[in-house]
């Protein structure tokens, strides 16, 4: 059984709020901190919170209505609909125009019958067939078609202009960094620089604490901030140390996530 460390709540100092979430903790203070108020220009209601006021107005002097479609019910609540729908018109249904098929949501009828009323388009050359004359119209191009793409580099030749970018962007994209000394290739400057520092530099990077040696300045750093440093990363729920932040962050996330 694991053990949590820490605090499980977070309270308040100003008033009773008690809550398991620093960050909520920190939203809460930020009302006893700030002064602003947002005031409603139709009543007396009063709050901290922009959110706050924005529920107020649509809930109390909202222009915005939602109307049943099935009866002359108007509510300026959308929740309210919602009830309404389910208390007085659940049993009303959406059938299809084609066969005995009904559902409560429109939305399910109209992908009923686009998949077994729609239209299909068919392929005059062979037996293909959709119900998207998008897809037909790449199937035609594709296989069918007298149009083709050539690459300029090289022999390759296609029906698909896809195909064809696919294939530049593969095989001749943009230019590649050569090794000087070996047959490495690279399409990123970053990784010949490493390839040469590491392959063939006689350059060597010495640690000053110790007799490490290497040809990465990176792995100097980590060397030096893994054995020779006095930093340290501190939980603050429990006594785990680490001298990586991901570390602790990893810490934090098996063993506290609980008040994170």
């Amino acid at each position: 059984m694991e053990v949590f460390h820490g605090p499980a709540e977070y309270n308040c100092t100003h008033c009773n709020y008690v809550t398991k979430s620093k960050k909520g903790l920190t939203i809460h203070m930020k009302a006893h901190q700030d002064s602003k108020e947002f005031k409603c220009d139709r009543c007396d209601y009063v709050t901290k919170w922009k959110q706050c006021l924005t529920t107020h107005m649509n809930d109390k002097h909202g222009c915005i209505k939602f109307e049943c479609i099935h009866c002359d019910y108007v509510t300026k609540l959308k929740r309210s609909l919602s009830t309404h729908l389910t208390k007085h018109h659940g049993s009303i249904q959406f059938k299809c125009e084609h066969c005995d098929y009904a559902s409560r949501w429109k939305k399910s009828v109209t992908l009923h019958m686009k998949d077994h009323h729609s239209t299909e388009f068919k392929c005059s050359f062979c037996d293909y067939v959709t119900k998207e004359k998008q897809h037909l119209t790449m199937h035609v191009n594709g296989r069918h078609g007298s149009t083709k793409f050539k690459c300029t580099h090289c022999d390759y030749i296609t029906t698909w202009k896809n195909g064809l970018m696919t294939h530049l962007r593969r095989y001749h994209g943009p230019s590649k960094y050569k090794c000087t000394d070996c047959d490495y290739v690279t399409k990123w400057k970053q990784c010949l620089t490493v390839h040469i520092e590491g392959r063939h530099s006689s350059m060597e990077l010495k640690c000053t604490h110790c007799d490490y040696v290497t040809k990465w300045k990176k792995g100097l750093k980590e060397h030096i901030k893994s054995k020779h440093s006095s930093q340290q990363f501190k939980c603050d729920h429990c006594d785990y140390v680490a001298k990586w932040k991901a570390c602790l962050k990893t810490h934090l996330r098996k063993k506290h996530i609980n008040v994170m």
